[in-house]
């Protein structure tokens, strides 16, 4: 947002300035005073709300820009803003809207430049000129609108790369997080029955075996609360100490 204010601003200073400026060549047109400024002010406005509402500033500044030259004022800097926002329309995808405004816009100046001033610039080199300008304009959008599109493809790709990797991770982990499980269980499972067995002949016995218990579950608890963690939190973790199960 700061950039576009002071994107609005620059053109702002410039468009108000070099149009004084530009009067000085164009003796014939009109000195620019309060309502050409205003009119050289829409542009820089729109830019700064291009955001919430694209559509309408392109509009507001073309239909700006039509008027400050069909009153008279100079050629030149009043340009700048249906330039960067026709750009700019084009860059963010908006392609059917910026042609369609492209080319009402060029006939528009055709017409005035060809017909409607008292010293028609007429001739195919004055046409062609007007054309390949607006033409330039649209095909720089277009390069701009392609490496946008092309960012964003491979941002995408990147992004589900990221997502398949992190899911054959959690894959990985829950299959040897299983491994443990069943692994302690098993020990669990045979030392009880020993430790059952045990405590009706020889009690003393009992105690190595519920030992083991005790180490095999602890082991399971501690292990399932590390990998349930990591799940929810989405961060890399250490595998399952599945050698240290075995060691078991």
């Amino acid at each position: 947002m700061r950039k576009t204010a002071y994107l609005a601003l620059v053109v702002a200073v410039f468009q108000v300035i070099a149009s004084h400026g530009a009067h000085a060549g164009q003796l014939e047109r009109l000195r620019v005073d309060s309502l050409g400024t205003v009119l050289l002010l829409v542009g820089p406005v729109a830019i700064l709300a291009t955001r919430r509402f694209p559509i309408t500033s392109l509009a507001a500044t073309l239909v700006a820009t039509c008027v400050f030259m069909a009153l008279g004022y100079p050629y030149g800097p009043v340009f700048l803003s249906p330039v960067i926002l026709l750009f700019k329309t084009l860059a963010e995808g908006r392609r059917k809207v910026a042609w369609i405004a492209s080319a009402i816009t060029a006939a528009y100046f055709l017409v005035y430049s060809t017909w409607l001033v008292d010293r028609p610039a007429a001739g195919a080199w004055h046409v062609l000129a007007i054309v390949a300008v607006m033409l330039l304009i649209l095909a720089a959008g277009e390069v701009a609108r392609f490496r946008r599109e092309g960012r964003a493809e491979h941002a995408r790709v990147a992004e589900e790369e990221s997502r398949r990797q992190a899911s054959e991770e959690r894959l990985t982990m829950a299959q040897e997080l299983h491994d443990v499980l069943a692994h302690n269980i098993s020990l669990i499972h045979v030392q009880a029955s020993t430790a059952l067995h045990l405590l009706d002949d020889d009690p003393s016995q009992a105690r190595p075996a519920l030992t083991t218990i005790k180490a095999a579950s602890k082991e399971v608890l501690g292990e399932l609360r590390s990998v349930l963690n990591v799940l929810r939190d989405g961060a890399p973790a250490p595998r399952p100490p599945a050698s240290t199960a075995s060691a078991n």
